[in-house]
């Protein structure tokens, strides 16, 4: 497997700014002529962006990770995701850390991203598209085989409880997912063949002593 380089790119208008007035040169714009952009990078955020900007990541195979409900508790903007994909760049969904995420939920990222990209049209993302985002173009990339179920994929599944109110009526499956669900309405996971949660119970580790501990250490971190 390659290695992927990871970078913050494009996050802030503020750090666009001071960069260009330094070097001349946009941050994309550097890394373009530096020779460093390629398929193996994966760029989180990219949320203020020009089109010839998404045209360089386009034509270097660059992937983009995003993080919207960050952008947001930060005050960064709205990525113009519905643009990349148009372009055909890969975009991927992340959370980003808990401090600036808290719920780490990405069933909530996926909802807060298609609206986002709706403010001013309601037709900018296809539900179908943002359920590729959240999982099949997260293998894509990290050069993994999952995300979806074919043959040589990882067996990494979930089982969603069709019983729960909110996901009643079901239309449209996908639109419910998108829309409608929330993390409460998975059942069971599988990694790479093995249950890691049955019936809401995980099963890899002891979970209540987790929680303890996170409570602990927290503390202890408040107050240093």
């Amino acid at each position: 497997m390659k290695k992927l380089t990871h970078i913050h790119l494009h996050e802030t208008k503020e750090e666009i700014k001071k960069f260009e007035k330094k070097y001349g040169k946009t941050p994309i714009e550097m890394l373009e002529s530096a020779g460093v952009l390629n398929s193996n990078v994966c760029a989180a955020h990219v949320v203020h962006v020009s089109g010839k900007e998404l045209d360089i990541l386009r034509k270097r195979n660059v992937k983009v990770l995003h993080c919207p409900a960050s952008n947001l508790k930060l005050a960064n903007g709205i990525a113009p995701v519905a643009d990349m994909v148009k372009k055909g760049i890969c975009v991927s969904l992340g959370t980003d850390g808990a401090a600036s995420n808290n719920t780490q939920d990405l069933f909530a990222e996926m909802r807060l991203m298609a609206l986002l990209q709706k403010v001013e049209d309601p037709g900018a993302m296809k539900a179908d598209t943002a359920v590729k985002i959240a999982t099949e173009n997260g293998g894509t990339a990290l050069n993994w085989k999952t995300g979806k179920i074919e043959k040589g994929f990882l067996a990494d599944l979930i089982f969603i409880d069709l019983k729960k109110g909110f996901m009643v009526p079901r239309h449209n499956l996908a639109s419910n997912v998108v829309y409608s669900m929330n993390s409460s309405a998975v059942n069971t996971v599988i990694i790479d063949g093995k249950f890691v949660m049955k019936n809401r119970k995980i099963l890899t580790v002891d979970e209540n002593e987790i929680i303890e501990k996170a409570r602990e250490h927290a503390f202890d971190l408040v107050n240093r």
